[in-house]
């Protein structure tokens, strides 16, 4: 199979970037303030993978992760697999404005890593980062087809 035909209803997930932008007082954003695409700020914070669920229930199961390489250096990295809501855990989304204001993400913690953007086999991945994606996939129905290691469009891992 070849890139284009494996990009014919592939969708893409930034792992790392959504809307709860929970970062411990600050910090993981300053960390990350010297992440640059072009002109504008590649904007890190942890992964909905309740949300990602529901997106792959309408895309489809092919995915492309991009941005895992912004967090090399980090000594962890989080993915959210509920929400917390009435001191209940709930796994499934509602684009409700009302569920949305009322939920806290609960997250899973994965051990950091070193620089990426060098690595062009999966398997060279580091262990924790392969371990998000087999339990992303795993939770999601999806699979990653592609691995962004770093912003240069040749910076890529195809599975």
């Amino acid at each position: 199979m070849g890139l284009d035909d494996l990009l014919k209803g592939v969708q893409t997930v930034a792992i790392i970037c959504n809307q709860w932008g929970d970062t411990g007082k600050g910090k993981f954003s300053d960390y990350f303030a010297s992440q640059w695409a072009d002109v504008t700020a590649r904007r890190t914070g942890w992964t909905d993978v309740v949300v990602a669920k529901y997106a792959v229930g309408i895309n489809g199961p092919l995915l492309v992760l991009t941005k895992p390489d912004s967090l090399s250096g980090a000594k962890e990295f989080k993915l959210a697999y509920s929400y917390k809501k009435d001191d209940q855990l709930v796994d499934t989304f509602s684009r409700s404005e009302e569920f949305l204001r009322s939920v806290t993400p609960q997250y899973k913690s994965y051990e950091g890593y070193g620089d990426i953007n060098d690595i062009r086999s999966y398997d060279k991945l580091p262990s924790s980062l392969r371990q998000a994606i087999r339990d992303f996939e795993s939770f999601t129905g999806s699979r990653v087809a592609i691995v962004s290691v770093g912003a240069d469009r040749k910076e890529i891992i195809i599975r």
